[in-house]
């Protein structure tokens, strides 16, 4: 749904150190990819990978850093603008806090990325709103 508000969105999976599942995963997007814990804090435990041997080296090393036994393995798009949601948990509800567009400045080794500006609300909040709410 996203798709039709003109984002693009990075095909994702989610596993543990299942190598089948990854390589087989690897096969259908191709490089570059973006390993990541499925959940941490900040940009702990990212990485960019260019080949096998990156991913599963950052696949052990993301594993170490989330609070959790999956990480996400995602295509990585290199045309430096992301979307993002922010909520707030409180007694279990969920209280979108802000929407975000994340605009990037040259990769750099390993994670990565750093951030060059961020504009808030995201142009794509009303199509979020819309979809989600």
């Amino acid at each position: 749904k996203y798709k039709l508000a003109g984002a693009k969105c990075a095909k994702f999976v989610l596993v543990n150190d299942d190598r089948k599942i990854v390589e087989d995963f690897i096969k259908e997007v191709d490089y570059p990819i973006f390993i990541k814990p499925s959940s941490s804090n900040g940009s702990k435990g990212q990485t960019i990978c260019e080949n096998k041997e990156e991913a599963l080296s950052a696949i052990q090393y993301a594993l170490t850093c989330g609070r959790s036994d999956k990480v996400t393995i995602e295509r990585y798009f290199e045309d430096g603008h992301d979307f993002s949601v922010n909520y707030l948990f409180i007694d279990g509800d969920a209280h979108l806090v802000r929407t975000n567009d994340r605009y990037i400045c040259n990769r750099q080794s390993g994670l990565n990325n750093s951030s060059s500006f961020n504009v808030s609300p995201s142009k794509y909040s009303k199509y979020y709103l819309h979809y989600n709410y």
